[in-house]
């Protein structure tokens, strides 16, 4: 059943905003697909964006995204129209769902996500299927505009980006470490 559902789910489209994997976690994410008791359904590298939510949750205009370090010049351009509901800049690091075939591979995933420095990793689901998220523990979320109007200075979001550039690299670093243990 589990080599079933991993043939289908490793043979669809791509559905994300995207539409494909980012580079930074490409191989990471072929990795955890080679092994047999493993699977991926959804993933990011990590990002820096600049969104709007609306009055519902999946209401959101993403302004500006980012996989790599970003520039002050790019988020100002991005800026120009702004909408009445708040804006906010965050930074989300590196996000995996992975499908396991049982709950002591779920457990050795974790293990092996928390010594690359995933802290933020454990089980997900444990109905119809065992699903681990691993994720990082370095986030920033800021609202940066209200009303159609910036409410921080250009030498705060270069402060707030400079941070975030930093978080993006460190999360890269993390990437790799677990390539490296996997």
């Amino acid at each position: 059943m589990f080599e079933k559902e991993k043939k289908i789910q490793l043979s669809r489209a791509d559905f994300s905003k995207k539409g494909s994997i980012d580079s930074k976690i490409k191989a990471l994410v072929g990795r955890i697909n080679s092994k047999k008791e493993y699977y991926t359904t959804s993933s990011c590298s990590g990002r820096i964006i600049i969104l709007v939510e609306g009055k519902i949750r999946k209401d959101v205009n993403w302004i500006f995204v980012s996989h790599n370090n970003a520039k002050l010049g790019e988020i100002k351009k991005s800026l120009k129209k702004l909408p009445k509901e708040t804006g906010w800049f965050k930074f989300e690091p590196m996000i995996l769902h992975v499908c396991c075939s049982s709950i002591d591979s779920a457990q050795k995933l974790i293990d092996l996500a928390k010594q690359s420095g995933f802290k933020h990793s454990g089980i997900m689901s444990l109905g119809k299927r065992i699903i681990v998220e691993i994720r990082g523990t370095d986030f920033i979320s800021a609202p940066i505009s209200f009303n159609s109007r910036m409410s921080v200075d250009d030498n705060y979001l270069k402060k707030i980006l400079k941070e975030a550039n930093k978080k993006l690299e460190k999360n890269v670093k993390k990437i790799k470490q677990f390539m490296a243990c996997f």
